[in-house]
């Protein structure tokens, strides 16, 4: 599992968002994982936009609840 994958604001828009989801996904595969599932903020429209222009669907079946415990 990864988490909290991100782009330096200094790199942005430079192409290294698509390489960087290129290789989660090759490692995913690698990895024997059947799929890919993919978290963001609301608000944060260019990582949905990245994610939708490579093929993600968003997810409106369910929605994520937490507890936090500590």
């Amino acid at each position: 599992m990864i988490h909290d994958l991100f782009v330096r604001p200094d790199v942005r828009r430079s192409g290294c968002a698509r390489r960087l989801m290129a290789a989660a996904q090759q490692f995913a595969r690698e990895s024997g994982a059947d799929a890919v599932f993919l978290e963001t903020a609301k608000n944060n429209l260019a990582a949905q936009a990245l994610y939708e222009s490579l093929g993600y669907v968003r997810e409106t079946q369910f929605y994520r609840y937490d507890l936090r415990l500590a």
